[in-house]
């Protein structure tokens, strides 16, 4: 287990969290905001909790930007590293902590924080985060009961006689956001460490989703053809006189589009976009025996790497050696009756 980054200003640090302000929310500085307000509160000998009620909302505001910019770079970082997926599709469409604390807790165990070995780290661990995070849940799940007095249905947001400690909740908060925005810029530090072509291309098209369409255009049905007819032309311009061209050129392809069928059968990922750039939905076969590869090179020599290799092994080494052997055979023995008559 390691531990989480201290607090970096990520907000300023990661390109991501520009993505977030795009889309319509307010700047992370709301963070800051909050903590001023509550040192104004300090300083006075009494305040009301419908005055507070503006600074638990900046702090939930703040709490759910960051699990969302987490979330975006999480994302890209665990499908890269395991081939397994996590679902952005309603990123910006829910104010919702308990949809957003499961995919919290995967880029945690990835990053192996769940647990911290620096020992007396308040929120060092996620289980600390995920309960002061559900106490904000509990209290306000849509983001609304300290925003707005009455909800739509023209009911009181907050129950009656409803009572807090804004000061001692700043607190709580103020050191969860810290550890918050460590963490936001631990993962932006991984997955900047990624192999540059990759990072490269994420961070070009911005949107994990549409840099993996990218990516998979090279998997395409369009792609393979193209590949496959420009080789035949350029380096076999003499293979009519021993096999025909369209016979070549067949073989090729089936080569070439081999590449996309055998991804399209891995445990992980978004599918293969075969009819790109025409089409770029993905598809998976329905039977998926293969493991997904991890880019990191440390990760693939890794007991992950070597169940991988294992997988390959089974499914795709093993095969490939008894249809070659099969086809051998079969071309010895044609070749033999051909002897004989």
């Amino acid at each position: 287990m390691g531990t989480i980054p201290a607090n970096r200003d990520a907000w300023q640090r990661c390109p991501e969290f520009h993505s977030i302000s795009k889309r319509g929310a307010f700047d992370l500085r709301s963070r800051v905001y909050a903590d001023v307000l509550v040192e104004n509160f300090r300083q006075r000998n009494y305040y009301s909790d419908v005055d507070a009620c503006p600074i638990v909302f900046l702090y939930r505001h703040s709490i759910e930007l960051y699990l969302k910019a987490m979330i975006l770079w999480g994302a890209g970082l665990v499908r890269l590293q395991c081939g397994e997926d996590i679902n952005t599709d309603r990123l910006f469409e829910t104010h919702k902590f308990g949809e957003l604390l499961p995919a919290i807790k995967r880029i945690f165990k990835e990053a192996e924080w769940l647990e911290n070995t620096a020992r007396g780290v308040r929120f060092g661990t996620f289980a600390e985060i995920e309960k002061l995070i559900l106490a904000f849940e509990q209290i306000d799940p849509r983001s609304y009961a300290f925003r707005y007095p009455i909800d739509r249905k023209g009911d009181a947001s907050l129950p009656e006689h409803f009572h807090f400690n804004v000061i001692a909740l700043g607190e709580e908060a103020h050191e969860m956001l810290r550890i918050l925005d460590g963490a936001v810029s631990g993962v932006y530090e991984m997955f900047r460490r990624l192999p540059a072509s990759i990072t490269t291309l994420l961070e070009k098209y911005g949107d994990y989703a549409m840099a993996s369409a990218f990516s998979h255009a090279v998997h395409s049905l369009i792609f393979a053809f193209l590949l496959s007819g420009i080789a035949t032309l350029l380096l076999f311009q003499r293979a009519s006189i021993v096999i025909k061209r369209m016979s070549l050129l067949a073989y090729l392809f089936l080569a070439t589009a081999s590449h996309g069928v055998l991804d399209a059968m891995t445990n992980g990922g978004l599918g293969v976009a075969f009819f790109s750039p025409l089409n770029n939905n993905r598809y998976s076969l329905p039977w998926r025996p293969i493991r997904v590869s991890p880019i990191s090179i440390t990760r693939f020599f890794s007991a992950h790497g070597y169940a991988v290799l294992q997988s390959e092994l089974l499914w795709i080494w093993v095969p490939a050696i008894l249809f070659a052997a099969l086809v051998l055979i079969l071309r010895r023995s044609e070749g033999a009756r051909n002897l004989n008559h």
